[in-house]
């Protein structure tokens, strides 16, 4: 698999934006082979996936944090969803693509909503709360296997509804409950649809998803809906760059360097916060645990979903996995498995 700065450099020469002096084309040969080094040394012994536990995800003892560090991490992760371009919003758009807006002439309201959607690993309840803002006459069910979690999404669902409530005109049908994905006890067929995000790359071993997957299938009757991270050597690549970045180099100089992209992440990274650490090991290791495309693909096989069931987007050309992350967005359609007991 070609780096991205292979990509960058062919392209340079390709193009003749430069024009290179004997002594920079043999310097540029020598990045060059290194480059290609790099590459081939984590595609043949870094690019496989891995299973130790992220430190959030150990008690605070054994993950060497405070709860304050935790909960700050939590918040990292909700803001970095909000304004990542392959984040909510990307998985919202994907529920479009599931139930398209259909709209009561009448009314002026959208009729084509789901009834019941089941978001597993909600961590603060940033998203449920944006799925209720989207579907007003959804019920939406939140589960997790952090206690803490709860509380915190149970409060922040209060407060929402503290400072919207002469604005809000819906029931906001919002549960959350402390169990995790492998507690899927419902009734068949007992929401439209379930959704994660961050959630699959935290399932092993490898058999323990395609478990989840059959019970997804079960549960779900319209569509599996999933945001997440995926696994590649460019992707490997460019995290550890942007994590190093982001450890070692101030952030004014980030700006200088790409302010379209550090501009949407002000709140992050403009200062030190509480929960980096942890954000920037998390974030470390989430690639590594992630798994790659084909892998989604053979998973979802394995688990029994029919070869067309799971489509996928993601962003993969250089420029985009620098200005934002490495993540995959997939709909896998459920309907098949209706008759799952």
């Amino acid at each position: 698999m070609l780096c991205i700065y292979i990509y960058l450099i062919n392209n340079i020469i390709r193009k003749r934006y430069i024009i290179f002096h004997l002594t920079n084309t043999i310097m540029l040969g020598l990045v060059t082979i290194l480059i290609v080094a790099l590459c081939i040394y984590v595609e043949l012994f870094i690019n496989i996936r891995q299973y130790d536990l992220e430190r959030q995800d150990k008690n605070e003892e054994d993950g060497q944090y405070a709860m304050s560090e935790y909960l700050d991490m939590m918040k990292m992760l909700s803001i970095l969803n909000l304004n990542d371009p392959a984040g909510h919003n990307a998985t919202l758009a994907a529920f479009d693509k599931v139930y398209p807006t259909i709209i009561n002439i009448n009314t002026n309201v959208n009729v084509n909503i789901p009834k019941s959607i089941l978001e597993i690993g909600f961590g603060l309840g940033t998203f449920s709360i944006l799925l209720s803002e989207k579907f007003p006459t959804t019920s939406i069910v939140g589960i997790d296997a952090h206690a803490y979690s709860v509380k915190v999404a149970n409060d922040n669902l209060n407060q929402y509804k503290e400072e919207h409530k002469k604005d809000l005109n819906k029931n906001m049908n919002i549960s959350f409950e402390l169990r995790d994905e492998t507690q899927l006890n419902e009734q068949s067929n007992a929401y439209d649809i379930i959704t994660t995000t961050f959630v699959n790359h935290h399932i092993f071993p490898d058999e323990s998803f395609v478990d989840f997957l059959k019970q997804v299938a079960r549960v779900g009757k319209e569509a599996f809906i999933f945001n997440d991270l995926y696994r590649s050597t460019q992707c490997i690549i460019s995290n550890e760059f942007s994590l190093y970045a982001l450890t070692y180099l101030p952030f004014e100089l980030l700006y200088l360097i790409s302010p379209s992209t550090m501009s949407r992440y002000i709140e992050l990274f403009s200062y030190k916060r509480e929960g980096l650490s942890l954000f920037i090991d998390g974030g470390r290791l989430s690639m590594r645990r992630s798994f790659s495309l084909s892998e989604i693909q053979q998973h979802f096989d394995v688990a029994g979903y029919p070869p067309d069931a799971v489509q996928c987007t993601h962003m993969n050309k250089w420029y985009e996995t620098y200005q934002s992350t490495c993540r995959v967005v997939c709909v896998a359609d459920l309907k098949w498995a209706k008759d799952i007991v």
